[in-house]
């Protein structure tokens, strides 16, 4: 494993952030590459390779319009990110990550060799996308560029400042394409995530895990026989009560 990747994998491991990935048709050396450094319990929740166009279909819950596609990285993105939040053990922040690549293999393609990086957070998504210039690698040679490209997608979500050297020629470049939000209330209306919390310091959380009551109404306004409610249902449950704004 390069130096450089090694320093990288081990700032994403060092990081808050925790990932689901969905993987399909390469870049399967950036999961080795996180496996292969300690500490990649904290950063790697699960890894699926939903490669044939059936196990896609599955994944998504649709069939997609164009498998190998910056809107297929998006969508299997935000299936991750899903899963992740499903899946991780403690209130982290998670992310979604994906790869649908075509690549050299053993027959000729017409296509072009391309791949597509999607990244899912809880206040934005980004997609990565370069076309290969055919001819000028082995299949391992495109797998390295579309494995780096992975990790250095999921290290810029992380907040890590990568050095991986994507090694693309002067014909090649990455086109990206983002949304963000500013706050996670704006993400939950834009329908990026599925709930949004505000705690009692004003401070937000999207797609937060709760542990304690849920009391639902409108509050408008708040009053004391709302405080007087939840305070009685939390000293009966022992944990904390939160408002929900249906």
């Amino acid at each position: 494993m390069d130096s450089r990747i090694r320093h990288t994998v081990q700032r994403i491991h060092d990081s808050p952030w925790s990932a689901s990935f969905a993987i399909a048709g390469a870049g399967n050396s950036a999961l080795s590459w996180l496996l292969g450094v300690a500490g990649a319990s904290r950063t790697v929740l699960e890894a699926l390779v939903p490669y044939s166009g059936t196990s896609l279909e599955h994944y998504l819950g649709h069939t997609p319009k164009q498998t190998v596609s910056a809107t297929s990285a998006k969508l299997m993105a935000r299936v991750a990110y899903r899963r992740s939040l499903r899946t991780r053990e403690d209130s982290g922040p998670v992310l979604g990550v994906s790869c649908t690549a075509t690549i050299s293999t053993d027959r000729h393609k017409r296509g072009a060799h391309r791949c597509h990086v999607g990244v899912w957070g809880p206040e934005c998504w980004r997609t990565c996308s370069v076309t290969l210039e055919k001819g000028l690698r082995d299949r391992e040679g495109e797998e390295l560029v579309v494995s780096r490209l992975i990790l250095r997608t999921l290290a810029r979500a992380c907040g890590v400042h990568d050095t991986v050297e994507l090694g693309l020629s002067a014909t090649e470049d990455v086109r990206e394409s983002e949304a963000s939000y500013r706050n996670p209330l704006e993400a939950l209306v834009g329908g990026h995530i599925q709930s949004a919390a505000i705690h009692a310091d004003g401070t937000w959380a999207a797609d937060s895990r709760h542990s304690g009551g849920i009391l639902p109404g409108s509050f408008d306004p708040l009053h004391d026989g709302h405080r007087k409610l939840a305070t009685a249902a939390s000293k009966i449950l022992g944990a904390p009560v939160a408002y929900e704004l249906s």
